[in-house]
């Protein structure tokens, strides 16, 4: 996917695929909000539950093969494309914990059973596909005493975008 919005597709797309996990006829009450930041989510304490999709980090991602640059004076048609790795929290909360723990359960099943999503930008389909990413423990509570909260069910997800002019 290469597109300058392509940061904000990636975090709806994520949004929008968690969502729809708990559009099952298997899931046994209503749809958790999700919040996009910190501060609503543990404002919104929604007795039904509720999900944190929050963008973490975005960087180079070392992984990615990039184009090589043109020299200065050299004519190439086109500027590389800038290889990024998205990191969102993803976090569960309720007014009972083990609903907050199948909550997140149901994430992390939607991601290994449904790891890619099709996803539209510029016009063009392409796949965006979506992994938890092992994090220690010591790194989530870091993170929640970062943002100054209390530590609840979370994860971290990892996708890739591209990124160019």
């Amino acid at each position: 996917m290469a597109s300058i919005g392509s940061i904000s597709v990636a975090s709806a797309a994520l949004e929008a695929h968690l969502r729809a996990a708990f559009d099952a006829p298997d899931w046994r009450t209503g749809v958790p909000v999700v919040c996009r930041t910190v501060e609503a989510f543990v404002r919104a304490n929604d007795p039904a539950g509720q999900l944190l999709v929050w963008l973490l980090h975005a960087g180079p991602d070392p992984g990615a093969r990039y184009d090589p640059m043109p020299f200065p004076g050299e004519s190439s048609g086109r500027r590389p494309e800038l290889a990024l790795g998205l990191q969102y929290l993803v976090a569960a909360q309720a007014d009972d914990a083990l609903r907050a723990q199948d909550i997140l359960s149901r994430v992390l099943l939607r991601l290994h059973r449904r790891p890619r999503v099709s996803v539209a930008s510029d016009g063009a389909s392409a796949p965006l596909a979506f992994a938890p990413e092992p994090t220690s423990l010591t790194d989530l509570v870091s993170i929640w005493h970062a943002v100054g909260f209390a530590p609840t069910p979370s994860l971290v997800c990892r996708t890739g975008v591209s990124l160019r002019d």
